[in-house]
């Protein structure tokens, strides 16, 4: 069994906010993180033990809340019946964190992320429309995957904030957050220094060297310098001269926009958020 006195997991959406999130308990000594920035455990749990999830968390010491950060898992199959499997390692019932963020936006930055891993499209929509890898579609239709994670663990144990207060008022979604968790305040080591910013690369060696410094030091147990290099004006100065912003025209958007509001709705009926379809523009 794990010694934490909780198990926190955080779910996606993918690009709604999670490195961000991360970056906020791994800063914070009263979490316990993974050496990986995200596990993606339960995305091929099939033949890992027990002891591979331990081996996780090798700093973790008893009275921490250990934390698994995994993007994917909101809406990727067999990863709720994956964690029940574990769940005796547990110490009681997780607590699930996901982040949801407007589904075209969304969409948006994961296709420039692909585009970055060398995928090739003609067009966002045309990525948005191909059925045989509509990984853009299916990973911002969030009702049935939100309702899916309420039924398996419970209301009070369950728990999804949107993208946009982050970008609006950070500070209020940090105290709810922190009352979720049932913790002191949290607060956010970056500051105004934005996180896992989106776009095309420049130059498609730097990404990978950073990543490799990062597995690195997080290794190491050096993660606070590793927070300290990310946050410092050198490297926020060279990762924003490397990016390059896609813009999304107001058609395309508006295009893209049919295939994600019925959801949309569904959605804010399930969170008891009546004004968010107003609020992303459906």
């Amino acid at each position: 069994m794990l010694r934490s006195s909780q198990h926190v997991f955080i779910i996606g959406a993918q690009k709604a906010g999670t490195t961000w999130l991360q970056h906020v308990l791994d800063t914070d000594p009263r979490f316990a993180t993974t050496t990986e920035q995200e596990t993606f455990f339960f995305d091929r749990v099939e033949g890992r033990t027990e002891t591979d999830y331990e081996a996780l968390y090798p700093r973790l010491r008893p009275g921490q809340i250990s934390v698994d950060n995994s993007s994917t898992y909101l809406t990727e199959p067999g990863i709720i019946e994956g964690i029940h499997a574990f769940s005796h390692l547990l110490h009681g019932p997780p607590k699930v964190i996901g982040l949801l963020r407007e589904p075209v936006s969304r969409a948006f930055s994961a296709y420039q992320m692909l585009l970055n891993y060398g995928r090739s499209y003609p067009d966002f929509l045309t990525a948005l429309e191909d059925c045989a890898h509509n990984t853009f579609r299916r990973k911002s239709l969030y009702a049935q995957h939100v309702k899916n994670w309420y039924e398996a663990f419970g209301p009070d144990h369950v728990r999804f904030f949107i993208y946009e207060d982050l970008i609006t008022n950070k500070e209020q979604l940090l105290d709810e957050l922190a009352a979720f968790l049932e913790v002191d305040h949290l607060s956010d080591y970056y500051g105004q220094r934005p996180v896992n910013v989106g776009g095309i690369d420049r130059s498609k060696w730097l990404p990978v060297a950073r990543g490799a410094v990062g597995r690195s030091l997080r290794g190491m147990g050096f993660s606070r310098t590793l927070h300290k290099l990310k946050r410092s004006r050198l490297v926020g100065y060279v990762e924003s001269r490397n990016k390059e912003k896609m813009v999304l025209d107001d058609q395309t958007r508006r295009e893209a926009a049919k295939l994600f509001e019925e959801d949309a709705h569904k959605v804010a009926n399930i969170l008891n958020r009546p004004e968010l379809p107003r609020r992303w523009g459906y």
